[in-house]
């Protein structure tokens, strides 16, 4: 007992036991859930805008926010995190109201409110928000209303770029993995043990979701809007996290150009998300009509297999 509990107290095991933990409780929720989906017919089904031929569930999204908050609230002290309550509250909503859509469908209006009011728990009830723009365009300091405009609009965004850019097999969840590691390592290097954990936790349930979405066929499954959306979300909650701590003199491994590298890393869902929304409206249609304008629609038009674009969004 007291072997178990010198190892507990050590936080690079706690990190490693947050992403096996994480890691197993994905790999064996999956499966129940395509159960589940197969027993009451809950199908995401073709239609002329998907890349799939037969009918699959979309419910991954359940077993990864299970697993990660569990493991989050389970194995991290949360010392430098006092606002993990308030990123939960946020996350609950962006889960219920992804679950809604996978399962019933809903507006894009209803969705947007909720997510606008999952960001607000964060930016007013927790004072989580970006505070400076480290001398870009000349600005440090920001002053609270822009502070609360420039998070508020930076939440809504990532959680919608990750949703936006789920139109192929391993995409969304392949460079959601790819920027959790980037992010979780530089944590760990500068002994921001609570958010490596968060980044290894989400590690852990992004492998065994692309297991089953990408090389099984009888539990195949698709993260769905609560899958892609709560990525996207706590995606948001880290990088601003990232930015604000580089604002610091005293850190291990300071990063100077700290937006830059924040957009380097989310520079595919950022940039085709933007791309997409202005050519809607140019068109004079709604940002957020859907269609088969996105970067993977038309790498997929070039006969480019979902093999390649899963090894394009890891290089």
């Amino acid at each position: 007992m007291d072997f178990l509990s010198s190892l507990l107290l050590n936080n690079e095991f706690r990190i490693i036991l947050a992403f096996l933990f994480s890691l197993i409780l994905s790999l064996y929720g999956i499966p129940v859930l395509v159960n589940i989906a197969n027993s009451h017919n809950m199908y995401d089904h073709p239609n002329g805008r998907t890349t799939h031929l037969l009918p699959t569930p979309r419910l991954a999204g359940i077993a990864m926010f299970l697993s990660v908050i569990l493991s989050v609230s389970l194995l991290s002290r949360l010392e430098s995190f006092p606002q993990f309550q308030y990123a939960v509250a946020g996350s609950i909503i962006i889960f219920f109201i992804g679950l809604k859509d996978d399962m019933m469908g809903i507006s894009f209006k209803k969705k947007f409110i909720a997510q606008l009011g999952a960001a607000s728990i964060l930016i007013l009830l927790a004072g989580y928000r970006f505070t400076s723009l480290h001398g870009y365009f000349g600005v440090y300091e920001i002053g609270v209303t822009a502070s609360f405009c420039i998070t508020l609009f930076f939440i809504i965004g990532i959680t919608n770029a990750f949703n936006l850019i789920d139109g192929v097999d391993g995409l969304s969840g392949s460079l959601a993995l790819t920027a959790f590691a980037t992010f979780g390592t530089w944590f760990l290097m500068n002994k921001d043990y609570t958010f490596a954990l968060l980044c290894a936790s989400a590690m852990g349930s992004i492998i065994a979701f692309l297991r089953f979405n990408l090389w099984s066929v009888k539990n195949k499954i698709f993260l769905g809007d609560t899958g892609a959306q709560f990525l996207g979300f706590m995606m948001a909650v880290v990088v601003i996290h990232f930015n604000e701590m580089n604002i610091s003199a005293s850190l291990i491994w300071p990063v100077k150009a700290t937006p830059v590298v924040s957009f380097g890393v989310l520079l595919i869902p950022i940039l085709d998300t933007f791309r997409v929304m202005l050519s809607r409206m140019i068109q004079r249609k709604s940002p957020f009509s859907p269609d088969r304008t996105h970067i993977h629609h038309h790498l997929l038009c070039l006969r480019l297999t979902t093999d390649r674009l899963l090894l394009c969004s890891f290089v």
